[in-house]
C-alpha cells in the first residue's frame, strides 16, 4: 500500500430540518389519515401547564415540562433518522390509537427564532399522536431553549449527544443510524471508523449528507465491519479498501468483501511477499495485478466473488477468501510468474497456493473450519 498520508473527509454539519406534519401528509392519503383520526386517543391528556404558559422560563440549561403542538415540531435529519413507517403503524395498531401512557415525555428544543420546536427524542410518538389525534394533537415535552450565543454546528452535537445515546435506550436503531448520530456526537469508536473509511474516498451509508462538496467513489455499508478488519490488521484492511475502491464494480462495499480482502492480505501476507520479492514485485503491484485480472480481465462481479458466502456456518468470508486464492493461482499460471520454490506458475507445475499446504490449512485453521466442512472448501480451491 501506498505510503502517502490520507486524510478523512471533514464531516459539514448543517441543519436540514423537516417538517413532522408536512412528512406526514406526504406518507399518508386523507383518506388513510381519516381512518387514523377515528382512533383518537386512548387517554386523557395529562395534567400539564400549555406552552404559552411556560414560553416566559425557557433557558438552554434548565428544561421545563409542558403540552405542545405537535404541528409546531421538526426534526434535524443532519443527525436523526428517518421514520420507520411499517414500526409506526405497528405500534398504533397494538393499543388501537395515540396512548398517553406510552407517549410519555418527549424531548425537544424551542428555536424561538423560528417558532418551532427540534423533537431530539420521541418523533414516532408525535407522528403517531397527528395522525391519531389532530393536526394540533398536545404532546407532552421537556424543553430546553436553542442556546443561539453558540454556533449551528456547536448546536448540532449538542442535540445529537442526547439523541443518540438516549433514544439508543429507548428504541432499537439500524446500524447506520447509530453510527450518524454517533459520528456527530463523537460517542465511541463511530468517528474512528467513519475517519478511516472516509480518508480512501468512499463514503459511509447514512452519511453521505455530511460531505455535499465530496463525491465518493464508492459507499461502505457497514462500517462496523471496518472496525472488525482493523483489528485483524490495519494496514491489510486499508489496503483492501483501496482494492475494492479500485476494482469492484459495484458502487456500495458490504462488509463481506471488506473482510475477506483484508483476511485475504493479511493470512496469506507471507507468500504474497515472497511471490512479489521473486519476481522483482512489490507487493502492492502483484496484489494489484490479481485484483486486476479477477474483476478486470476475467469479469467477475462482486456478486459473482460473494455467492454462496453463507452457505458455511460461522464465518462466511471463507469461500471469498479461498476465490480470491484461487484467482491468484490462475494469475500466477497466466503470468508465469516465479513461484516462490523458483518454479514458473504453469500447468505442469504446483499451484501459487495448493489445498493441502501449511499456509492454506493455517487459513482455515484461524477462521475455525468444521472438519466437516473442511472439503467444501478445498473444494472451491481445486476447481
Amino acid at each position: 500500500m501506498s505510503n502517502v498520508t490520507l486524510t478523512a473527509a471533514v464531516a459539514v454539519l448543517k441543519r436540514k430540518f423537516v417538517n413532522l406534519l408536512e412528512e406526514l401528509r406526504e406518507r399518508f392519503t386523507e383518506e388513510e389519515i381519516r381512518k387514523y383520526r377515528l382512533l383518537g386517543s386512548l387517554e386523557k391528556k395529562p395534567d400539564l401547564p400549555k406552552f404559552k404558559d411556560i414560553i416566559h422560563k425557557l433557558d438552554t440549561k434548565v428544561a421545563q415540562y409542558a403540552l405542545i403542538s405537535g404541528s409546531s415540531c421538526d426534526v434535524d435529519r443532519c443527525y436523526d433518522r428517518s421514520p420507520h413507517w411499517g414500526n409506526l403503524v405497528d405500534y398504533i395498531g397494538k393499543p388501537g390509537g395515540f396512548s398517553y401512557d406510552s407517549c410519555g415525555i418527549i424531548d425537544v428544543v424551542y428555536d424561538r427564532k423560528r417558532g418551532r420546536f427540534i423533537v431530539v427524542i420521541g418523533q414516532h410518538r408525535v407522528d403517531i399522536g397527528l395522525l391519531c389525534v389532530s393536526d394540533d394533537v398536545e404532546i407532552p415535552a421537556r424543553i430546553l431553549l436553542l442556546d443561539d450565543d453558540i454556533d449551528e454546528e456547536s448546536q448540532i452535537k449538542i442535540e445529537s449527544v442526547r439523541h443518540h445515546i438516549e433514544a439508543n435506550n429507548i428504541t432499537v436503531q439500524k446500524a447506520h443510524e447509530r453510527g450518524l448520530s454517533g459520528l456527530i456526537a463523537d460517542v465511541g469508536k463511530n468517528k474512528i471508523y467513519s475517519d478511516f473509511i472516509t480518508k480512501h474516498n468512499i463514503g459511509v451509508y447514512g452519511q453521505e449528507h455530511l460531505y455535499p462538496n465530496i463525491e465518493f467513489e464508492k459507499i461502505c455499508a457497514a462500517p462496523w465491519t471496518v472496525g472488525r478488519a482493523i483489528d485483524i490488521n490495519k494496514n491489510a484492511c486499508s489496503f483492501a479498501l483501496e482494492l475494492l475502491r479500485d476494482y469492484l464494480e459495484c458502487h456500495t462495499l458490504e462488509g463481506k468483501a471488506i473482510m475477506a480482502a483484508t483476511q485475504y492480505l493479511h493470512y496469506f501476507a507471507a507468500k504474497i511477499e515472497e511471490t512479489a520479492k521473486a519476481n522483482g514485485m512489490s507487493k502492492d503491484s502483484f496484489v494489484r495485478g490479481v485484483f486486476d485480472y479477477a474483476f478486470n480481465t476475467m469479469g467477475n462481479s462482486s456478486e459473482d466473488w460473494l455467492d454462496g458466502s453463507s452457505m458455511l456456518r460461522g464465518e462466511s468470508t471463507i469461500i471469498p477468501v479461498t476465490r480470491l486464492v484461487k484467482l491468484t493461482n490462475q494469475y500466477c499460471k497466466v503470468k508465469k510468474l516465479k513461484l516462490t520454490d523458483g518454479r514458473k506458475g504453469n500447468a505442469k507445475s504446483p499451484k501459487w497456493c495448493s489445498p493441502d499446504e501449511s499456509t492454506f490449512v493455517l487459513f482455515m485453521d484461524k477462521l475455525k473450519v468444521h472438519d466437516l466442512f473442511r472439503p467444501l472448501v478445498t473444494q472451491q480451491l481445486s476447481m
